[in-house]
């Protein structure tokens, strides 16, 4: 990789291009070398140099019933001002327990929203009846600071991971979605500050500030951001609400960010997002993802401009996309330009 903006090659890990159906992707793809998916002229503005930084709300005030907790379970789909002894657990006041918490060791921030919530409604997702719990933040939520916390999605009832193959689509049924279409301030989702987070089961929507904030902003050593819809609903489609960007990482880290993985549970579907699906700058691992398409897989939500968006700081960026295995590799197809675009990466290594 040259230190200017280049095109990369795919290679036998990635399945990079525009198709109708996942069958057509193994028949005709496989040896694909060029990286042009949908879009013949890619889009301008390229991502650049300069860019918004992530921002937060502080925490809020918690009960002192919470202050040695490890497990915190959101219990409502409203975002109140102020978290009060004996009244439900929202989304923000489970980050700020989480942040204050006095206890050692791993934590998790789970979902039990009850049915008749008003916030949730009754949908079908891969033919499962189910409720679909929306939690729609007034302002940026608290970030994440604390290490090792999980924001589980997947704990709120009816939902499920995915288990399918890359050639059957993602068949994951999601029941938590954060929209940030009434975000006042900066439009940013969710912010990942300790080192160890995970985020993992939600579709993320509506968070537009810019190309650089979006769904999912993991900002420390060793995060995890795997099992989601970012820019999609939980039913795999089109948002009517879109965000900036899918996930986007741009701190200095010691470990890798991890985005996706080789199990069928971990794979993201970023699609429809305005921007990037994925903004990276500095070392990430991306694999089993698909990028672009619908959560079947067999259709076109384009991000607005690449897939996969690199930038080294004019040195090595040092990412790895896809893998040898066959879990590794990501279908990327359908943006507004390139699959992946690169300025000034000399280091990331795709397979």
């Amino acid at each position: 990789m040259t230190a200017s903006t280049r095109h990369h090659r795919a290679s036998r890990g990635n399945l990079i291009g525009l198709f109708s159906a996942l069958p057509l992707i193994f028949s005709s793809l496989a040896g694909l070398g060029s990286v042009y998916a949908q879009g013949s002229n890619p889009p301008t503005p390229w991502f650049a140099s300069t860019h918004a930084s992530a921002k937060s709300s502080p925490v809020l005030q918690v009960p002192a019933s919470l202050a040695a907790s490890t497990s915190f379970a959101v219990t409502t789909t409203g975002d109140p001002a102020t978290c009060v002894t004996g009244a439900k657990l929202s989304l923000r006041c489970a980050i700020s327990a989480a942040d204050k918490s006095t206890a050692t060791g791993a934590k998790s921030i789970t979902f039990s929203i009850p049915s008749t919530d008003t916030g949730c409604a009754a949908a079908t997702i891969q033919g499962h009846a189910v409720k679909v719990c929306i939690i729609r933040p007034i302002k940026d939520l608290p970030a994440v600071t604390t290490n090792q916390v999980t924001v589980n999605g997947y704990s709120q009832t009816g939902a499920a991971a995915n288990t399918n193959a890359v050639t059957a689509g993602d068949n994951a049924i999601l029941t938590t979605r954060l929209d940030g279409s009434k975000d006042t301030s900066s439009g940013q989702g969710l912010l990942l500050r300790g080192v160890g987070d995970v985020a993992q089961g939600l579709s993320i929507t509506g968070f537009r500030g810019s190309f650089s904030l979006g769904a999912i902003v993991p900002d420390a050593s060793g995060d995890v951001i795997q099992g989601n819809f970012l820019g999609l609903t939980p039913a795999g489609v089109a948002a009517a609400n879109v965000n900036g960007v899918g996930t986007f990482i741009l701190s200095s880290l010691a470990s890798p960010v991890r985005i996706g993985g080789t199990a069928a549970a971990t794979r993201n579907v970023i699609s429809g997002n305005t921007g990037c699906g994925i903004n990276l700058e500095l070392p990430s691992v991306v694999q089993g993802n698909f990028i672009g398409t619908n959560a079947a897989g067999t259709s076109v939500i384009g991000n607005g401009l690449y897939g996969i968006c690199l930038f080294g700081n004019n040195g090595s960026l040092g990412a790895t996309i896809g893998g040898t295995a066959a879990g590794a590799r990501n279908v990327i197809s359908g943006n507004g330009g390139d699959a992946l675009r690169s300025v000034n990466d000399s280091g990331t290594h795709i397979e």
